[in-house]
């Protein structure tokens, strides 16, 4: 007789009376929670966090998109109204660097010629937005 799989079930009472495999995660959970790096150690994190909640409000993003001398964190374009929008992501090292590096950020559009990659449009919107763990801040082109 082969064992079966719990997949599905929802009470340890079940999966014991079928005799269904049980493989205990607790101290696996545990350890990943404890031991390893919060998210918000990464600008990755950050630029994932903001494509999807621009890709969850309805606008068509493109990251890591080429345009002039390098690539954009994050490129959304609206065509039929001919507006687009670049953002640059920053993580900061602390509270205190966060207009710094979000200054950098605006600085990074003007210096890598970012706008090059959007002719035709009326409008380009430039911002850079630094984080530090659950805070943000916004400076505009």
């Amino acid at each position: 007789m082969s064992a079966k799989l719990g997949i599905g079930m929802e009470s340890f009472e079940e999966i014991r009376e079928i005799g269904a495999y049980y493989v205990d995660k607790t101290e696996l959970i545990f350890d990943l929670l404890e031991n390893f790096p919060p998210a918000y150690k990464n600008e990755n994190y950050y630029h994932a966090f903001l494509t999807g909640l621009l890709t969850g409000m309805g606008y068509a993003v493109k990251s890591n998109q080429e345009n002039g001398l390098g690539r954009t964190d994050i490129d959304i374009r609206e065509k039929k109204k001919r507006r687009a929008m670049i953002i640059e992501a920053k993580k900061s090292a602390s509270e205190e660097n966060m207009e710094e590096d979000a200054l950098a950020g605006v600085k990074q559009i003007v210096v890598r010629e970012y706008l090059k990659g959007f002719e035709g449009y009326k409008s380009v919107l430039g911002y850079g937005v630094a984080f530090y763990r659950k805070r943000a801040l916004v400076k505009r082109l």
